[in-house]
This record gives structure tokens, sequence and C-alpha cells, in this order.
């Protein structure tokens, strides 16, 4: 193929997510695995909170005042509504980007100011520190792998459509056949005068035309001859 054919037709790019046709498949299988995770995970947000905001304090096992039993609930008010609005995300995951990464912010926040609290009061219970874990570490993690599969839905939508190489050029004519643009054109068939030829016989004229049928007419008679003289001649 010529330089000029080559340039005229591009090679696509060699970014492998743009070239993979495995990738979407890949995609769709890490999307349903993440949506698996996002569901058990935001199960225990929803669960605890529903607790709080139903029993209060109860599932610590502390006794609260009347201003802290009501800050108790609200807050578990608060968790509930993350771990359903985490649910909200699961069917289509891939497209709620800022939604997710707000969610998980709040979670974010809600752990450091958990782990502000360790520092001053004793160690805390197992439960707690499950709920530290979950807040600092998973919810970064499942941010980081939601926009992972976002960007890659992306990439797969703004790949421009593979072009088709073209055909290669057709071979030169060869010399001894001229291309048929080149080739005279047939002059264009004229009639000609008629000749007729020498071998046709001439036509026979035809007869005339014969009488109406009927009786036929008496043939006139001749005149009778008068009698000569004698002694002369005629």
């Amino acid at each position: 193929m010529s330089t000029a054919a080559a340039m005229s037709d591009p090679q696509p790019d060699n970014d492998p997510v743009a070239e993979d046709p495995r990738v979407l498949r890949s995609l769709e299988r890490q999307r349903r695995h993440l949506q698996i995770v996002v569901a058990i995970v935001a199960l225990g947000p929803v669960v605890a909170g529903l607790y709080g905001v139903v029993f209060g304090a109860a599932l610590t096992g502390d006794r609260l005042g009347l201003s802290g039993d009501s800050h108790y609930r609200f807050l578990s008010g608060l968790y509930l509504g993350i771990g359903l609005l985490f649910w909200s995300t699961i069917p289509n995951i891939e497209a709620v980007g800022p939604r997710f990464r707000l969610l998980s912010l709040l979670v974010v926040i809600g752990g450091f100011s958990r782990l502000a609290g360790t520092g001053v009061t004793d160690t805390p219970p197992l439960h707690v520190l499950a709920a530290l874990a979950g807040e600092l570490a998973v919810a970064p993690i499942l941010c980081f792998w939601q926009w992972r599969i976002a960007r890659g839905y992306l990439v797969q939508e703004e790949k421009p459509a593979p072009r088709r190489k073209a055909p290669p050029p057709a071979p030169p004519p060869s010399p001894e056949t001229p291309p048929a643009e080149a080739r005279p054109a047939a002059p264009a068939h004229r009639p000609g005068p008629l000749v007729a030829p020498d071998d046709i016989p001439e036509p026979v004229p035809a007869p005339p035309p014969r009488a109406a049928s009927g009786p036929a007419e008496p043939s006139p008679e001749p005149a009778p001859s008068l009698p000569q003289a004698p002694g002369r001649t005629p």
C-alpha cells in the first residue's frame, strides 16, 4: 500500500481499553461484583440505624438521658439514610459517581470523628473498631472501585467506531490494452440509400380484369363484298 493510502487510513490508537473487546465483558463482571458488595456493606448501617431509631441506645447497653437518647436516635436516622442512599445507587452504579462519592465522603468524615473520640476515652469495644474499619477503609475502596468502573464505561462510549481499511489500489492497465476511457468510440451506423440487386427478376404485369359474367355479345358480321365489273381489276 502506498504512503498516501496509509496516511488517509489512520490506524486506531493503542489504548488497550479502546481496543480490547474483552474489556466490556470485564466491566460488566466488575459492575455486578460491586453491586453485590455495596448491597452487603450497606446492610450494616441500615440495620444498625433502624435499630437505633426504634430502640435508642439499647444496642450499646448504655443508659442515656433524654437529650442523649434524642441525639442518639437522630444520628441513627442519619446512619439509616446513608445506608438506604447507598442501596439506591445499586441499579445504575456506574452512572451515579457524584452521589456515590458524596456518600463516601460523609462516611469518612464520620469515621474520623469516631477516631478522634477514641483518644479521649477508653479502648473502644470490638463493634466500634469494626465500624471504624468500614468507615475509613471500606468506604474509600468502594468509592475508588466505582470511579474506575465508571471511567471504563465512559471510555467505551467515547471510543470512535472502527474504520474500514481502504481497498488496495487497482493495478495500472497494461500498455497493450488501453483503458476503456481512452478507447475510441465505434462510429454510429447510419442507413444508406437502398440499391436493388441485379438478380431480382422484373415484376410481371397483372392480367387485365375480366368482364362481368353474362351472355356473350354476338360478334359483328362482316359486310358483304360488292361484285366487280368484268375486265376491271382492282
